[in-house]
Formats: structure tokens, sequence, C-alpha cells
């Protein structure tokens, strides 16, 4: 649960590229299992919800 609130939270620092915010969230969500619920998927959401945060997290300016 901690990882995932930490990687929800990570917002584009300044003079950080979007490839090293990216790099970062993929390195943070390993750790939080992003998978499908369901036992005959299984498959990782990680990249929607890495678009969610840059989405929501990116800086008005940007």
């Amino acid at each position: 649960m901690a990882a995932r609130c930490l990687f929800y939270r990570q917002c584009l620092q300044p003079g950080q590229t979007y490839a090293e915010w990216v790099a970062n969230l993929r390195g943070i969500g390993k750790d939080c299992q992003f998978l499908c619920p369901d036992e005959k998927c299984g498959k990782s959401y990680l990249d929607c919800l890495i678009r969610d945060v840059i989405v929501t997290n990116t800086p008005d300016e940007q």
C-alpha cells in the first residue's frame, strides 16, 4: 500500500524530463503489483496508471 501511495504522489520535478519521470514511475510501479484481478488475465495495467499520474500531476504551466 505504501508503494502505491508513493506512486500516485509522484510529480514532475524541476529540471526532470518526462522520460526520467516515467522511468521513476516504472521503478516504483514494479513494487505496486498493478495486475488485473481476474485470475485468467493477470496482465499489468501499469502503463494506464502512469498515463493517469502524468495527466493528473503535470504542472499547469506545461
